[in-house]
């Protein structure tokens, strides 16, 4: 017989502490494949949005003042030092509520006009019908939503022509799903989403009255052209006196999501909380195993095995397992992965995702198969170093126990990080803090549970409570894996409930008003006049919003894009854009000089400069360096996002028209006043929102992505239930002589299983205790540290998150010990008394 069949065979003489050992390593790496898939494909997610959002685009031109003429397309795309050029408009349309049969009341739709559809900028899969023509171009999803397919007419309201009469195109062509078109999979979530199409640019200019003109060119550059070459080839095509605005395509991620880092960081903590306990489960399986087979080991000593072949028989047994366990967990996680990336994509709007996988499942093939082995050292070098005279010995010696304070003060160092790291990763240190000093914890908590245990399990309590301080260091550790899944569940929800809590107040404190309408244009004196005739409006204010670009880093030249706000002391009394923790009557004062900004938090930590520092923008004055006066909370964008005076607005950014209407509405007018904006079909409105709508859309974003987290959570606690039930299993291994003592002298089988359920109980519910009380410290120091969570988080606990843990922990740890209570009734007392 050959060794791994002998390896083979030793694993099956103990099944169920085998098979424990194999679901501990498969869960671990299942977690550990899918909280990296989820971190990988959301960070993928967010690039092509922000990257394939603009397409092959290397520059923008805008007219400052009206359209371009599309004379400059043919024009440009002669230059050698150009690849193609695109002439876009854009137009917010309706679907015609006559003809289109739907409850919904969103049938909004962002089109697209394009001069030529088939261009290498957007390149996008044609499914069915063909891009020559100048209809439509929807995505399949839309096309099916729709129920239309090409050839098949489609009507729209045609709010932007003096008659009343609609427009309407056939579809030309159906392509694939693509980022460039984000739309709704369901009337449901169309409710706050508005569709988005191609066209071409012809039919729009036929319906518009714009022959001739285009909102904007997008342009490409040639191969071997550098960005600053075309860049300043583009301003030198165009006359002075044409007034074109050159723009970068910039790539920034933060225009498309933020935040989002701390969220990886809980994922990684899950995953490797995962793995650990994995570790644990398997250390904890080997150590019983090497003192349950010390004569065997000594005996291979006798007949001529040296130290390196008794090591190699026991880790190819700890191979076998990790082997078979990452197999089988590499698959099981690849499935969660889908799982749980098709509830994220489903939270944020059904965005597209390709599944990252590839790096997941590597990182945790290697992971699954070495962490085993690490764990598994130390029971092979103790195997390894079993004398031959141990097979005349009745029991071993126990090794010398470290003093008590030494492991105190290294436990203490360990929670510093905690203290002032202000990231989620300093969860790390403070665990593994928590699990030197969880001895001395669950000693404690052992004294305060005994009342209560010898209450619900007589006798049984106190004879359990002393078997557990026998071996308190190995049930200490098994209690502590289940009680950092506690405090992890603690404190996701509660940081949830503050997240929510404190974002509702900024949006409220910052939207400006209840009510927020956008305008692609100027919004004239007329449109206002009718909006303050709407029933529940008490007052209206103007302001400009624009974007421009600046530069995070001037020496390597990294520009990004920046929405613009403009502020007047006087309009800020009224509808504050923003909060300011220090003097805000003085920052609105400084605001008034020339060439100043307060700036957003993200864009103040992007930069990474001072208040008083310069910060270089793009004027229409060319580049210009900014006194940065302050840094601001606001909820009005969710990117990089600047505050500056009207007057430099117009004379620096060249923005004059006032775009955005902020609504002051009566206690529960906000709805119907939407509503009444809405249904006059505005084709230069861009959007409405109310704070209302605002505050809902969020508090429901927040509780799906820490839903989602809980459930990892909770999945960890899963794998914690299995390291107590393989933790009991193994103490009523060791103790089968005293169980048939027991026996012996009359305990029922009933008693013998009171005894496990009893240390059970200890087990669950001293980890809810610490893990929740743990939970609850981690709480209060993200509350009073300055965290990366873009906005002061207050204090909250969440009691029911604690409730439920309790509960969770103290049912999986009950139902872990019906096997080893079941298996500790079961003693043959004749053969318990012989055991050794």
């Amino acid at each position: 017989m050959n060794s791994w069949q002998v390896s083979w065979r030793n694993l099956m003489r103990k099944k169920w502490r085998s098979f424990l050992t194999l679901l501990a390593i498969i869960l671990g790496v299942a977690a550990t494949v899918s909280s990296i898939a989820m971190v990988q494909s959301t960070q993928s997610i967010i690039s092509d949005y922000a990257s394939q959002g603009q397409g092959n685009t290397d520059y923008y031109v805008f007219g400052q003042q009206d359209g371009i003429d599309t004379d400059y397309i043919d024009e440009l795309a002669e230059e050698n030092v150009i690849e193609e050029v695109l002439g876009q408009s854009n137009q917010r349309m309706t679907l015609d509520k006559e003809v289109w049969d739907q409850e919904s009341e969103q049938l909004d739709v962002q089109v697209m006009a394009i001069d030529h559809l088939e261009n290498a900028i957007y390149d996008i899969t044609v499914l069915e019908g063909s891009l020559d023509e100048s209809g439509l171009v929807i995505d399949e999803r839309t096309a099916e939503l729709w129920g239309v397919e090409v050839g098949d007419e489609v009507n729209f309201s045609a709010s932007f022509q003096e008659t009343e009469e609609n427009v309407q195109t056939q579809v030309d062509a159906v392509v694939e799903n693509t980022i460039l078109l984000t739309n709704p999979d369901s009337w449901e979530q169309a409710e706050n989403n508005e569709w988005h199409v191609f066209m071409g640019l012809d039919t729009l200019q036929k319906w518009t009255d714009t022959e001739g003109q285009t909102e904007q060119l997008l342009v490409s550059g040639a191969e071997g052209i550098s960005f600053e070459q075309l860049g300043n080839h583009l301003r030198d095509f165009f006359p002075a006196e044409a007034n074109m605005i050159v723009q970068p395509a910039v790539v920034d991620e933060s225009q498309v999501a933020t935040g989002f880092e701390e969220l990886y960081a809980s994922l990684y903590v899950v995953g490797g909380l995962s793995l650990l306990i994995s570790a644990f489960i398997l250390y904890n399986t080997l150590y019983i195993s090497v003192v349950e087979r010390r004569k065997e080991f000594a005996l291979m000593k006798a007949v001529g095995y040296t130290p390196g072949q008794t090591r190699g028989y026991i880790l190819r047994e700890v191979f076998i397992l990790s082997l078979v366990g990452t197999v089988i967990g590499l698959g099981i996680g690849v499935l969660l992965s889908y799982g749980f990336m098709e509830l994220l994509a489903e939270i944020f709007s059904n965005v597209l995702y390709e599944l990252k996988i590839g790096m997941p499942l590597l990182i945790a093939a290697v992971a699954g198969l070495v962490i085993p082995l690490i764990a598994a050292w130390l029971p092979v070098m103790k195997a390894s170093n079993t004398e031959v005279t141990d097979v005349f010995r009745e029991s071993i010696s126990k090794p010398k126990k470290k003093p008590a304070f030494f492991l105190i003060i290294v436990g203490a160092l360990l929670l510093i990080p905690g203290l002032f790291w202000e990231d989620m990763l300093a969860f790390l240190p403070l665990f593994l803090g928590i699990a030197i000093l969880f001895p001395f914890l669950f000693s404690g908590i052992i004294w305060l549970l005994l009342p209560v245990s010898k209450l619900l399990f007589q006798r049984a309590g106190k004879f359990a409570a002393r078997n557990l301080n026998r071996q308190k260091m190995r049930t200490a550790l098994t209690a502590a894996i289940m009680s950092f899944g506690v405090t992890l569940l603690v404190f996701l929800s509660s940081i949830g409930l503050s997240v929510s809590d404190s974002m509702s107040e900024l949006i409220e404190g910052t939207l400006g008003g209840d009510v927020s309408v956008v305008y692609e244009d100027a919004i004239s004196e007329e449109t206002l006049q009718s909006w303050r005739d709407v029933e529940g409006v008490d007052d209206i204010e103007t302001l400009s919003t624009s974007s421009f670009l600046w530069y995070a880093d001037k020496e390597e030249n990294d520009m990004r894009l920046m929405d613009v706000n403009s502020v007047t002391t006087e309009r800020m009394e009224n509808t504050p854009l923003f909060q300011y923790n220090q003097d805000y009557e003085q920052l609105l004062r400084d605001l008034e000089e020339p060439n100043t900004i307060a700036l957003g938090r993200e864009a103040f930590d992007q930069w990474g400069g001072e208040v008083g520092d310069t910060l270089t923008v793009e004027t229409v004055n060319g580049a210009e360096d900014w006194t940065v006066e302050g840094v601001v909370d606001t909820y009005r964008s969710g990117g990089y996002i600047g505050f500056i005076h009207d007057e430099q607005m117009e004379a620096q950014l060249g923005v004059s028209d006032q775009n955005e209407a902020l609504l002051l509405a009566e206690e529960g007018t906000a709805s119907s006043i939407k509503t009444a904006i809405t249904s006059e079909e505005d084709a230069s409105l861009a959007a409405v929102r109310t704070a209302e709508e605002q505050i809902d859309a969020f508090q429901q974003q927040t509780e799906d992505i820490f839903f989602v987290l809980n459930v990892l959570v909770i999945f960890g606690m899963g794998v914690a239930g299995i390291g107590i039930a393989n933790t009991l299993l193994m103490g009523t291994i060791e103790r089968v002589p005293e169980f048939g003592t027991m026996r012996a002298i009359g305990s029922t089988k009933w008693q013998i299983q009171k005894v496990i359920l009893s240390e059970a109980f200890f087990i669950g519910t001293g980890a809810a205790i610490i893990g929740s009380v743990v939970g609850i410290g981690v709480m209060f120091l993200t509350s009073v540290q300055e965290v990366d969570y873009m906005l002061d988080l207050p204090f909250h606990i969440s009691w029911l998150s604690i409730l439920l843990a309790f509960i969770f922990s103290i049912t999986v740890s009950m139902v872990a010990c019906i096997l080893p209570a079941r298996r500790a009734a079961k003693v043959n007392i004749s053969r318990a008394l012989r055991y050794e």
